[in-house]
């Protein structure tokens, strides 16, 4: 990645074992945020290929399982 680069997600914030202190922690508080709002309101964000666009959708058990793995892909990108 060019080190010019600030990515729009964090904001300049590298990722990774290099990053602030307190920023793994907060980005799993953020997951698991979202997560209690889907569970508020039985309902999830889903994404389409077709439409390149996210949904509001039931939930179902797939979303959470999905939001928990955006937080262990966090730093690969």
């Amino acid at each position: 990645m060019n080190k010019d680069h600030v990515d729009p997600l964090t904001q300049g914030n590298p990722t990774g074992p290099d990053q602030p202190v307190g920023a793994e922690e907060r980005k799993k508080a953020f997951i698991e945020d979202i997560i209690k709002v889907y569970e508020k309101h039985k309902l999830g964000l889903s994404y389409s290929d077709i439409l390149d666009d996210f949904m509001v959708v039931d939930l179902d058990p797939w979303h959470i399982e999905w939001m928990r793995e955006a937080f262990t892909d966090i730093g690969r990108h």
